[in-house]
C-alpha cells in the first residue's frame, strides 16, 4: 500500500459514520476526490456533498463514479467494520477487482501516528474529553488536527483540520480494537468499564486491550488514567502514569465543587501544586472527571491555566450529549447519547443533582441486542430510578435479532410500576401527554431522528 495520503481517489463505505465522515472532510480538504456509500442521506452526508464528495446510497457497482472506477491503482477505499462484505456489493466488487481496501481505524491510525499524537480512550467519556481536549489546544495556538466521535458545538463539526497542525487529538475506540493501531505520544483512559463483549467475548480481554493500548504510549509522554482503573495498569513499567479523580489517593484532584445559577465550579491541584479554577456548562461527576483529565494533558503540554480554564468556560460540549432541547421553567428536555448503564446512570443523577425534587421520564431506546443481553439487569437497575421509564424498540445497528435480547425482555425484569413500552410511533403521538417535569430521550441509535417531529407537535 502506498502512503495515504499520496492516492488521488477515496471512496468510503459508510462515508455517513461520524468517524468515517470526518476522514473523508481530511481528504476532501486536502483537495482529492472523495465518493461514498451509506444507507440513509443525513445532515452529515448533506455537509460532505456541499463541499465535494460524491454520495450513493445504494450499494450498487453500477453507481461508482467512473473515476474510481478508471484509475484502480489511484483509488483507496476505507470501510466501516460495521459494514460486513457478504453483506455489501460495494465492497464485494472493489474487492474482487483487488482494489487497496482498509478498514477506517488503519485509515486514521496512518494520518494521526505521523504527528505528535495525544489520544483518549475509554469505554465511556472519550468523545467530551477528545472535544474538550481539541478545544483548549485550539484556543491556545496550538493548531491541533481534531478527529472527534461527536459534533463539537463550538465548531459546528467533527473535526478540526489545519494547514499545519503540530499535534493530532483523536478518540482511541476500543471497538474491533481499533485503537491498537495507534501509537501516541500521549494518552488519557477515562474507564475501563465491560462493553463490546460481543467483540471480546469477557471483560478480562477488554482489560488486556487497554493495557496493550496504553502500553502503545511513548514512555516521554503521560497516560491519564481514571482513579477507578489505575491499578489496572500497575505491571507497565517505564511509563508516566498518573490518577485522576475525586479522592486523596488520586494524583490529579477534583475538589470545591458547587453549582451556581447553572454554573459547575471546581478546582483541579496537579502534582506540582499548580491549581486550575474550573468554570462549565458541562454538569455531572462524570465530566467533572473529563474536564480534569483534559486540562491536566493540556498543561503537560505547557498550556497556562488560566488559558486552559477559559477554554473550559467557553466550550459549549458535544451534540447528544446532555444537550437541552427545551429548557423553561415548566419544562425540561434533555436528549442524550447515553447507550451503556454505567452512561444513564450518570445521566440521571445529574439531572438530579442539578434539579432536586423533579419528575423525571426517561425515554430510553436500546442500542444493539447483544449489548442489552449483555447488561439486562444493569439496565433494568438504572431506568428504574426514574419515576417514568419509557422502553423503545432495540435499535439494531450491525446485529441480527437472534444477536440478543430485546425490550420486552429489559421491561419484563424492571420493577417500577410505571415503566412502559412504546413504539416510536406512539410516543411522537403522546409525547405532550407526559406530565413529567423533566422528558429524558437516550440511546445511540436514531432516537435523535424523533425529535423534529416531536418538537413540532409539542409547539403546536
Amino acid at each position: 500500500m502506498k502512503p495515504i495520503n499520496t492516492y488521488h481517489n477515496y471512496f468510503f463505505i459508510g462515508i455517513g459514520g461520524i468517524g468515517m465522515s470526518a476522514l473523508a472532510q481530511y481528504f476532501l480538504n486536502r483537495g482529492k476526490n472523495v465518493a461514498g456509500y451509506d444507507q440513509t442521506m443525513t445532515s452529515i452526508t448533506e455537509r460532505l456533498i456541499n463541499i465535494g464528495a460524491s454520495f450513493i446510497n445504494t450499494d450498487n457497482p453500477d453507481l461508482i463514479p467512473f473515476i474510481f472506477k478508471e484509475n484502480k491503482e489511484d483509488t483507496l477505499v476505507i470501510y466501516t467494520p460495521a459494514i460486513k462484505k457478504e453483506e455489501n456489493r460495494l465492497l464485494q466488487f472493489f474487492s474482487e477487482k483487488n482494489y487497496e481496501i482498509i478498514k477506517r481505524a488503519e485509515a486514521l491510525s496512518q494520518i494521526v501516528n505521523s504527528f505528535k499524537l495525544l489520544a483518549v480512550a475509554g469505554t465511556h467519556g472519550k468523545t467530551t474529553t477528545t472535544s474538550l481536549l481539541g478545544h483548549i489546544f485550539q484556543e491556545a495556538g496550538k493548531h491541533p488536527l481534531v478527529f472527534s466521535g461527536g459534533w463539537m458545538k463550538n465548531y459546528d463539526s467533527n473535526f478540526i483540520d489545519q494547514t499545519n497542525p503540530q499535534f493530532a487529538i483523536c478518540e482511541a475506540d476500543e471497538y474491533d480494537r481499533s485503537f491498537l493501531l495507534l501509537q501516541p505520544h500521549d494518552s488519557i483512559i477515562t474507564s475501563v468499564d465491560a462493553d463490546h463483549l460481543d467483540i471480546y467475548g469477557n471483560q478480562g480481554m477488554l482489560k488486556d486491550s487497554f493495557i496493550e493500548f496504553a502500553g502503545h504510549t511513548s514512555n516521554d509522554g503521560y497516560i491519564l488514567i481514571h482513579e477507578n482503573f489505575s491499578e489496572l495498569f500497575k505491571p507497565l513499567k517505564n511509563k508516566k502514569i498518573l490518577s485522576y479523580g475525586i479522592s486523596e489517593k488520586a494524583t490529579i484532584k477534583i475538589s470545591n465543587v458547587r453549582i451556581d445559577n447553572g454554573i459547575t465550579n471546581f478546582v483541579i491541584s496537579l502534582p506540582d501544586n499548580t491549581t486550575i479554577d474550573i468554570h462549565t456548562l458541562l454538569h455531572g461527576q462524570h465530566n467533572r472527571e473529563n474536564i480534569t483529565a483534559a486540562a491536566a494533558l493540556a498543561y503537560f503540554h505547557n498550556i497556562p491555566p488560566e488559558t486552559i480554564s477559559g477554554a473550559v468556560s467557553s466550550f459549549k460540549g458535544v451534540k447528544r450529549r446532555f444537550e437541552y432541547i427545551i429548557k423553561t421553567e415548566d419544562f425540561i428536555w434533555i436528549d442524550d447519547y447515553a447507550h451503556h448503564p454505567k452512561e444513564i446512570n450518570a445521566l440521571i443523577n445529574t439531572v438530579k443533582e442539578l434539579y432536586p425534587g423533579k419528575t423525571i421520564t426517561a425515554i430510553f431506546q436500546p442500542h444493539l441486542y447483544s449489548r442489552t443481553r449483555d447488561f439486562l439487569n444493569e439496565f433494568a437497575q438504572e431506568l428504574d430510578k426514574a419515576d417514568i421509564p419509557v422502553i423503545l424498540p432495540v435499535y439494531p445497528a450491525r446485529e441480527k435479532p437472534s444477536a440478543g435480547l430485546t425490550s420486552e425482555h429489559l421491561i419484563k425484569i424492571m420493577k417500577n410500576p410505571n415503566a412502559r413500552l412504546m413504539t416510536p410511533e406512539k410516543l411522537l403521538v403522546n409525547f405532550d401527554k407526559i406530565k413529567s417535569d423533566i422528558v429524558l430521550t437516550i440511546g445511540a441509535g436514531n432516537i435523535d431522528l424523533l425529535i423534529p417531529e416531536i418538537l413540532k407537535r409539542y409547539e403546536n
